[in-house]
């Protein structure tokens, strides 16, 4: 079976206490295989490209991320510590970038789906509405070293709605970071 470099894996074990055992094996399969595949990444071209596309477990993989137990909460707050260890300088600001966007999203089983204004669509006369899911996102601003001087938005944390945004201040604030980081929000 292929597999990554060492650097990749390495990096990609700081996510393994987010997840069950099992759960951690599959969910690696599936992100070294998505590496590995050309063309569209979906479920089926990962495992094919780590040789696992006729094997007898072909669902459990699928299920990964519909039913599996694993945290997201836990992958984003693992993932916004590596992020700022790596991009933001020692001392320096954490600046988070809050944004809310709208996507178009029918169907009896979708949960959380509302109407929701759509600013993209809306004039100062006319308000237009649209069906589907509103996600807050939350972005990590960082300057990297080969740019100049434009800065780069890296993704934090995603909510469904503006309620658990508060909840996320909290979540993302300088408590889960290194305790030397300060804390700035940009709404």
């Amino acid at each position: 079976m292929p597999s990554p470099s060492s650097d990749i894996v390495q990096l990609l074990s700081a996510f393994a206490i987010a997840f069950t055992v099992p759960t951690y094996q599959r969910a690696m399969t599936l992100v070294y295989g998505t590496i590995l595949s050309s063309g569209r990444r979906t479920v089926s071209s990962s495992l094919r490209a780590m040789g696992l596309g006729e094997s007898k477990q072909y669902g459990t993989y699928h299920r990964v991320l519909s039913r599996a137990i694993w945290s997201p909460w836990q992958l984003s707050r693992i993932l916004l510590g590596l992020l700022v260890e790596t991009f933001v300088p020692e001392g320096a600001a954490v600046v988070i970038l809050i944004d809310e966007t709208i996507e178009a999203r029918k169907g009896r089983k979708i949960k959380n789906k509302g109407w929701f204004r759509d600013p993209v669509r809306s004039t100062i006369r006319q308000v237009n509405y649209v069906l589907g899911l509103r996600w807050i996102v939350m972005a990590l601003s960082v300057s990297v070293p080969w740019v100049r001087p434009c800065p780069f938005w890296l993704p934090a944390r995603s909510h469904k709605t503006a309620a658990k945004l508060k909840t996320a201040r909290w979540t993302v604030n300088p408590n889960g970071l290194p305790s030397h980081r300060s804390c700035a929000w940009r709404i």
